[in-house]
């Protein structure tokens, strides 16, 4: 969701009970290595842990499972 779209503007209330149940991961060395063998290009350059706990946390994410 972008900042834009995101729970708490959208409904104006910070719900931290969301669980995201469709979440992908792009660790640098398995975006660097599908790059490098030209297989496809991960969407969300720049995936981080701390990344994506900022990013649950301004979407009103308490948990995520990866798909």
């Amino acid at each position: 969701m972008s900042d834009e779209m995101n729970w708490r503007t959208l409904t104006g209330v910070p719900n931290k009970n969301r669980i995201d149940v469709h979440y992908h991961i792009a660790p640098p060395a398995w975006a660097d290595a599908m790059q490098r063998r030209k297989l496809m290009r991960p969407a969300g350059d720049g995936w981080s842990d701390a990344k994506a706990i900022e990013d649950m946390d301004r979407d009103g994410v308490a948990r995520s499972v990866v798909s």
